[in-house]
């Protein structure tokens, strides 16, 4: 059970009010004298005083164990999470789930990236040096070095012949046939590799015919040297096969 201060001072109040009236009548008979009534009046006035405080303070704490209660109570019902702080934890959330899964996948597509680039650059050295190296850049290295020795004097050399600048011109032209053919190879490497060889190949032939054709039809200068002398033939000939074999370098070196 919980006592109220406010009884507890109705209570001290009683009992003091209460002995003095008991006592009032026998003082009054004994030795009652106006300034003991006085003291006595005082008292009573003092401790009334003091019961009206105490009220006081008893309904202030009152008031504030409302006060607490309904605050309490507030608290209790009011929901814990508001949308203005569920928003912020949630596009976080969401941002971080984001760049998360797009770290993964960056790191799973490079990985399989890689993978599938040693797997295909393994895959094309092999075919670069046990297929494409003995059936084509070997057979064509040898067959330039052929065609520069078999090339037959220009028409302003002494030893100049017209049959046989025919004869070397159609067996040049059947070779170069299935050189070609064999070019296509490189194809399955690297386009821009075979195109590139082929284009080497294009400019050999060309000056090739173009010189046969004109020593065939005796064309001379007017100091009666060749319109289109061997030596620079030989030095074109040379220069475009040492530019397909660098080409075929180069691209060994990129699959390493």
């Amino acid at each position: 059970m919980i006592v109220k201060p406010s009884l507890i001072a109705a209570i001290i109040c009683a009992a003091f009010i209460g002995g003095a009236q008991a006592a009032a009548p026998a003082t009054a008979t004994a030795t009652a004298s106006p300034a003991d009534v006085a003291v006595a009046a005082s008292a009573v006035e003092a401790l009334r005083g003091i019961s009206t405080t105490l009220e006081q303070h008893a309904s202030a704490l009152r008031n504030i164990d409302g006060d607490l209660r309904q605050a309490n109570e507030t608290a209790r019902s009011a929901p814990r999470w508001t949308i203005d702080k569920v928003l912020p934890i949630v596009f976080s959330g969401f941002a971080l789930a984001v760049s998360l899964f797009f770290a993964a996948y960056t790191a799973i597509y490079t990985r399989r990236k890689d993978a599938r680039a040693r797997t295909q650059s393994i895959s094309d050295e092999y075919l670069l040096r046990k297929i494409v190296s003995p059936v084509v850049v070997e057979p064509l290295i040898k067959w330039i070095l052929e065609v520069t020795a078999a090339i037959p004097p220009d028409c302003a050399d002494t030893e100049f012949s017209e049959a046989g600048s025919r004869a070397y011109q159609v067996i040049f032209q059947k070779a170069m046939v299935a050189h070609r053919g064999n070019l296509v190879m490189l194809e399955q490497l690297d386009g821009k590799l075979f195109a590139a060889a082929n284009q080497r190949l294009d400019t050999i032939e060309d000056g090739v015919l173009v010189y046969c054709d004109a020593n065939a039809g005796r064309e001379l200068n007017p100091d009666a040297s060749a319109k289109y002398p061997r030596a620079p033939l030989l030095t074109d000939i040379r220069t475009n096969m040492r530019a397909i074999l660098g080409d075929v370098v180069a691209y060994q070196k990129s699959l390493s």
